[in-house]
């Protein structure tokens, strides 16, 4: 086994991108209140979040290698191995995401946007409701992928996680990626900030709202965490 490229730079990118804009949700949603200014930042970052997710899905089909959707492990007896392999012996490795990150990430991937959809109907008490459940699932999902992160590390002596900084993971030698696709990647930083700028630059702090850039409608960052979209 040798250390490999497996994650481009696209793909890292995404990754701490996501996970910043999520962390940025819980820390305004638990650290302000909801009639204070700043909470409606809580709000602002999971749009963001969502947009991320659409960047994500296209990575999925134009990606590189392990980041397509056919490389997800999903079938139980793949699952069922695995897992059995984590606790009795050696891992079984998988050059890009194993079972466990395949099955959290899509877990987290069909959060986001159950949570700005019930977000933005707020108005609704089901809503409400159901974006606190799903607010704590998110919050389950982050903690069991880090917890199994934590866990491979000290039980495999393998820090996998250093992967998503530097790209490059313990595999076969004919396993890797060719390229870290640095020109890719500053595509979509660009793509990433001129939206994240066209959305902070619709919102209006004294009214409360904000324009999703490429959808007509206004999204109203209201009181009592309602979220209001209409055209």
């Amino acid at each position: 086994m040798h250390k490999v490229l497996i994650w481009d730079l696209p793909t890292r990118i995404f990754h701490w991108a996501l996970a910043g804009s999520i962390g940025a949700t819980f820390v305004f949603a638990y650290g302000f209140d909801e009639n204070d200014s700043r909470f409606q930042w809580h709000m602002l970052a999971g749009l963001i979040a969502a947009f991320l997710l659409v960047v994500r899905v296209v990575l999925g089909f134009v990606g590189t290698r392990y980041v397509q959707w056919k490389y997800f492990f999903l079938r139980p007896a793949d699952s069922l191995s695995y897992f059995r392999s984590l606790f009795r012996g050696p891992a079984i490795l998988y050059a890009g995401h194993n079972p466990g990150t395949s099955l959290v990430a899509l877990l987290m991937f069909a959060l986001i946007p159950l949570l700005v959809l019930t977000g933005i109907t707020q108005e609704w008490e089901i809503s409400e409701d159901l974006h606190a459940g799903l607010a704590i699932a998110l919050a389950v999902a982050v903690g069991l992928h880090l917890a199994g992160l934590a866990f491979y590390t000290i039980r495999q002596r393998d820090n996998i996680s250093a992967a998503m900084v530097t790209g490059y993971k313990t595999a076969p030698i004919n396993s890797g990626i060719t390229s870290a696709r640095p020109w890719t990647a500053l595509v979509l930083v660009v793509v990433i900030a001129a939206w994240v700028n066209a959305l902070l630059g619709t919102y209006d702090t004294r009214q409360a709202t904000v324009k999703i850039p490429g959808l007509s409608g206004v999204v109203h960052l209201g009181e009592n965490k309602k979220w209001k979209f209409w055209d």
